[in-house]
């Protein structure tokens, strides 16, 4: 699924094929609006009923990790000149902005809730715990068309401060 997800991440930069820029772009845009969203819908099911247990830490990191390439992904913007294209894909850490076709799963009250379940569940583990802390990182600095306007940052705000908050003073 990783080397799925890695083979889509990138228009320019990507093994040739023998494929022209134009088809590259349109099979990224296709993956994002299809596959990754499945993608990101079965991590957080596996996530949300996640129970805790050594003999699963493998799993769990596996799990993890594509979610953060998934947060990490610097999705497709129409119309942009392949130069530019370029220049944002060599962004090394890119913020969290899903496009308006995720508002669905992103508005989900389960969305914020799981990873900081989850991160209370391994925060002991050192391995585990930094890749939860990335992933609730992203999800503070998310910006993009889905929190674009003041309402939508305010009730986005509103789910995520209350759990940011009980997680700093425990």
């Amino acid at each position: 699924m990783e080397a799925l997800i890695i083979e889509h991440q990138y228009v320019v930069r990507v093994s040739d094929h023998s494929l022209p820029y134009n088809s590259h772009f349109d099979a990224k845009k296709s993956f994002e609006s299809t596959d990754l969203i499945k993608i990101l819908k079965s991590c957080l099911l596996y996530l949300n009923s996640y129970q805790h247990s050594p003999g699963k830490d493998k799993e769990l990191e596996s799990i993890l990790r594509l979610t953060e390439l998934i947060f990490y992904w610097n999705f497709t913007k129409t119309n942009l000149p392949r130069r530019i294209v370029g220049v944002l894909e060599n962004d090394a850490t890119p913020t969290f902005k899903p496009p308006t076709t995720w508002g669905e799963i992103v508005t989900d009250p389960m969305f914020i809730s799981v990873f900081f379940d989850i991160h209370e569940k391994v925060r002991r583990d050192e391995q585990l715990v930094s890749k939860t802390i990335n992933l609730m990182i992203q999800l503070i600095s998310m910006h993009g068309p889905l929190v674009s306007n003041k309402d939508s940052r305010v009730e986005f705000l509103s789910r995520l401060l209350p759990r940011f908050i009980t997680l700093l003073e425990a």
